[in-house]
C-alpha cells in the first residue's frame, strides 16, 4: 500500500472533523512543519502529524469507548470517567489502520499528543507543542511558550506541558495518571529533587 499524499489526508479529516476541529488540524500541521524547519525535524512528517493527529477528537464519548473496546485498549476508569481523553490512543489507532499512515513515528506523535510521554522523540515533542501554540490558540503564558518554540524545543515543551497542567487543575479537570508520570519526569529534569507534596 502506498503512503497517503497530503490531499488525500487532508480530504479524510474534512470527512471526519467538524469544521472548527479541521481549521485547528490544519493550523496545528502548518505550525508543525515550522517548528520541524527550525528544529531540524523531517518536514513531512511533522506535517502530517499534526494533520492528522486529532483524527478521533469528534467522536463522541460513546464511539471513543466503543472504539477503544473494538482496539482492544486498556481503558482507565479515569478514561472511562472522561472518555475524551482516549482521544490521542484511538486516534493513533485510526491513523494506522483506517488512514494507512504506516510510519511509526507519526502514528507515535500521533498518540503522545494529550498526555506526551516519560519519552518523547523530537517529532513528538514538535507534534504536542504545535497543537498547543498554533495562532488559533489564546491562554496566559502562550507568547512566552511560542518564543520558547523559536529557540529550544525542550525548554518550550517543558513551559507548554506545566502550562496545560495548571490550566487543568485551575478548572477542575481530570489528572489521567500518564499526565502526573510525565510531569514528574519533566520535573526531575528541571529541578533535581524540586520536592514533593
Amino acid at each position: 500500500m502506498s503512503a497517503p499524499g497530503w490531499t488525500e489526508l487532508e480530504g479524510e479529516m474534512r470527512a471526519r472533523l467538524t469544521a472548527a476541529s479541521f481549521n485547528h488540524s490544519l493550523r496545528t500541521g502548518a505550525t508543525a512543519v515550522r517548528l520541524a524547519q527550525i528544529h531540524g525535524a523531517d518536514e513531512r512528517q511533522a506535517g502530517i502529524a499534526g494533520l492528522v493527529h486529532d483524527a478521533a477528537r469528534d467522536l463522541t464519548d460513546a464511539q471513543l469507548l466503543e472504539q477503544a473496546e473494538h482496539f482492544g485498549l486498556k481503558i482507565d476508569p479515569v478514561e472511562a470517567g472522561k472518555p475524551y481523553l482516549l482521544h490521542s490512543a484511538i486516534g493513533a489507532k485510526i491513523v494506522a489502520l483506517e488512514l494507512g499512515i504506516e510510519d511509526a513515528a507519526i502514528v507515535s506523535a500521533v498518540a503522545k499528543h494529550t498526555f506526551g510521554d516519560t519519552y518523547m522523540n523530537k517529532l513528538d515533542r514538535i507534534v504536542y507543542l504545535a497543537d498547543v501554540i498554533e495562532p488559533g490558540r489564546a491562554c496566559a503564558g502562550l507568547d512566552e511558550i511560542r518564543r520558547l518554540a523559536q529557540i529550544n524545543l525542550d525548554d518550550a515543551f517543558k513551559a507548554a506541558y506545566k502550562a496545560q497542567l495548571i490550566s487543568i487543575i485551575a478548572r477542575g479537570g481530570y489528572l489521567h495518571p500518564r499526565t502526573l508520570q510525565v510531569w514528574n519526569h519533566i520535573a526531575s529534569e528541571v529541578n533535581g529533587d524540586g520536592g514533593t507534596i
